[in-house]
């Protein structure tokens, strides 16, 4: 497959217009599509916001990350009976995790803004607490536009990755949603807790 019909193909699972067992077969398009997830996770550094990580740790921490997440798939498409369905459904979620990081690149660092914004108002908000102020006035928490924009582009990604794994286990979409999200609220702290462990 070249580029442009490979874009084409993950812009369309993204829109929900392709399922997941048109995604070619192929182990260089797996690679390519997780390795290009992980430089778009470094670049925008989605996850680890104001981490002291360099580059080649960066690196390593989004390579496991997407090792967990593929593995996560593995057990779900064994515990289900169709592992040879593994290739294709691993591709079709790297592919449009690779994506939807892509789209949210330009949103990271109002995000990043916002996220200083609420710990600085919560830091507040302790102290005052500390200090027994009774009357501190209730804090009015702005955020960006990007920050409403990064959650929507979070949300689509779930049901991307839901719609993908509906098609992959043939479960009613709703079962695909609770799965991912079940996974995505296991794979995340599991990933944290071996980074301080290794880093």
């Amino acid at each position: 497959m070249s580029i442009t019909p490979t874009l084409r193909f993950f812009t369309d699972l993204c829109l929900f217009r392709q399922r997941t067992e048109n995604v070619p077969t192929s182990n260089n398009l797996l690679l390519g599509t997780a390795v290009t997830l992980v430089l778009f996770c470094v670049l925008s550094d989605s996850h680890l916001y104001n981490s002291s990580y360099s580059l080649p740790e960066k690196a390593f921490a989004y390579s496991l990350w997407a090792m967990l997440l593929g593995t996560v798939v593995l057990v779900i498409l064994k515990s289900n009976g169709v592992a040879e369905r593994w290739r294709q459904t691993a591709t079709a979620i790297f592919g449009t995790l690779a994506l939807t990081k892509l789209i949210r690149w330009p949103l990271a660092s109002g995000v990043r803004q916002d996220k200083q914004y609420i710990e600085e108002m919560a830091r507040e908000l302790v102290e005052a607490i500390n200090a027994g102020i009774v009357d501190y006035p209730t804090p009015v928490i702005q955020l960006s536009i990007a920050y409403y924009m990064t959650w929507a582009i979070v949300i689509w990604a779930l049901c991307i990755q839901s719609s993908i794994l509906r098609h992959a286990i043939e479960v009613p979409l709703w079962i695909a949603f609770t799965i991912v999200i079940g996974y995505s609220v296991v794979v995340f702290p599991v990933w944290i807790v071996i980074l301080n462990i290794l880093m």
